[in-house]
């Protein structure tokens, strides 16, 4: 079977900076390649040359359309779509993958069945950091929501909270997660031994992911665990709400000693299993994700973690068996199963150990591939 997916963006050096849903896009995709489909990977508005990525055929789809406004973007939009579907008549795709964010698809019609992915749009994480989303922006994704014809979701929690913003009635929900490329965390025999506990955080510097917690959290730890090292890794985002550049530029003079605080910044996708291997726990005090590769690639190390308990996370992990589930505004709590974990080496083994069996059993990319593919042959019946 021949697939495609549409996308802003890429994880290839060739392409440019990418965050999860390239990441998710490319594992899938490798894992279809895996199993003998054909893919392409159409990303909009960037211009390189078209590659080949272990198999999957990279193509830039570019627009010499300068005009901004909405009008800007339906001309934008009829541009790409034109591209993409020449390519879709000459290869025959079968079904094209779009993602929900910003909903950049949504003048666009082709000439395949488009299949939305629901990785959290907008719309979703406006709602679940309680702010106002821009009106173009719903309906930029209202548009391109309901102008495909299949919904896949990454998580349960997603797809009802998505069913409700987005009053798509009684169209079916397809849920199947994120998945993990276990080729690219192979566990190895080496173990990292720190000097002092290395806590670590992985993934954007930014308030919904409760990067503004971490101090307080790091703080409380340190009254048990003084000599503890925190280390950050990944893109610094402008913070919405203050309006500040910088929202490491927030975090940092909230620490009591930032002398055992460092942020790495981002990293390139293949030295992330580098990272994990040095960390004895890591956290996640999130408050608003859909399926969130971190979490899962961190699960895969054999990592013990300390997330947040809201909605996706019970989806990934049961608390006090893989993970530890804490509400992440209960600072106190929080840093309390940091601390347990730091002082209690075999349970972090058992937890690592269960973890990644975890990953193994139902976010492995491939079993999540196959289970793609059967929902698309059952789709074409």
């Amino acid at each position: 079977m021949n697939l495609a997916f549409l996308s802003l963006e890429y994880p290839h050096p060739s392409v440019g900076s990418s965050g999860g849903i390239g990441t998710s896009i490319r594992n899938l995709a490798q894992a279809y390649v895996k199993d003998g489909h054909r893919v392409f990977a159409f990303v909009m508005q960037r211009n390189f040359e078209r590659f080949d990525d272990c198999g999957i055929d990279v193509i830039p789809v570019p627009t010499k359309v300068k005009l901004g406004g909405i009008i800007g973007v339906y001309l934008k939009s009829r541009e790409i779509a034109k591209q993409v579907n020449q390519y879709i008549r000459e290869y025959d795709i079968k079904y094209l993958e779009v993602p929900d964010w910003c909903g950049s698809p949504a003048f666009m019609s082709f000439d395949c069945p488009v299949v939305v992915k629901f990785h959290g749009s907008d719309a979703y994480f406006c709602h679940l950091d309680g702010r106002k989303q821009k009106l173009k922006n719903y309906c930029y994704e209202y548009l391109n929501i309901k102008r495909s014809q299949i919904y896949i979701s990454v998580s349960q929690y997603t797809a009802d909270l998505s069913k409700m913003i987005f009053h798509t009635g009684r169209k079916a929900f397809y849920v199947l997660p994120n998945g993990v490329n276990l080729e690219n965390f192979k566990l190895g025999t080496a173990r990292v031994t720190n000097s002092a506990p290395l806590v670590l955080y992985l993934g954007s510097v930014v308030r919904k992911k409760g990067c503004l917690q971490i101090p307080h959290i790091f703080n409380e730890l340190q009254k048990t665990i003084p000599d503890a090292q925190l280390l950050l890794a990944g893109n610094d985002v402008p913070d919405i709400l203050s309006g500040r550049k910088s929202t490491w530029e927030l975090m940092y003079p909230l620490f009591h000693h930032p002398e055992t605080v460092q942020w790495a910044g981002p990293k390139p996708y293949h030295e992330v299993r580098e990272i994990l291997l040095k960390a004895d726990v890591c956290i996640f005090p999130s408050y608003a994700e859909a399926l969130p590769m971190s979490w899962l690639e961190a699960m895969a190390m054999q990592k013990p973690i300390v997330v947040s308990n809201i909605g996706w996370a019970n989806e990934i992990a049961e608390d006090g068996k893989e993970a530890f589930l804490v509400d992440p505004a209960d600072t106190v709590a929080y840093a309390a199963r940091i601390v347990t974990l730091l002082k209690d080496a075999d349970l972090r083994e058992k937890m690592g150990k269960l973890a990644r069996i975890r990953i193994e059993e139902q976010f492995d990319i491939q079993i999540v591939a196959r289970k793609h593919i059967k929902l698309y042959e059952d789709l074409l019946k």
